[in-house]
């Protein structure tokens, strides 16, 4: 009987080491989603500001070298 019990306590112990990893795991993954969500609302920001759209850029809107 003292065995079992052992034996659920180191299964007890695994498990909330293996729990306490996987919550360090997604804070980090929450963190550095976070940073992307920044970063990636500072990049839309600039965008946006920028005088140059995406119609202007590219050769449709180039006139030929013969012109």
């Amino acid at each position: 009987m003292d065995q079992k019990i052992l034996d659920l306590d180191y299964k007890i112990l695994h498990l909330e080491n293996s729990v306490d990893e996987l919550n360090k795991e997604v804070y980090s993954q929450h963190k550095k989603i976070d940073e992307l969500e920044t970063t990636l609302k500072k990049l839309s920001d600039l965008l946006k500001q920028s005088s140059i759209t995406t119609t202007e850029i590219g050769p449709a809107n180039e006139k030929p070298p013969h012109y």
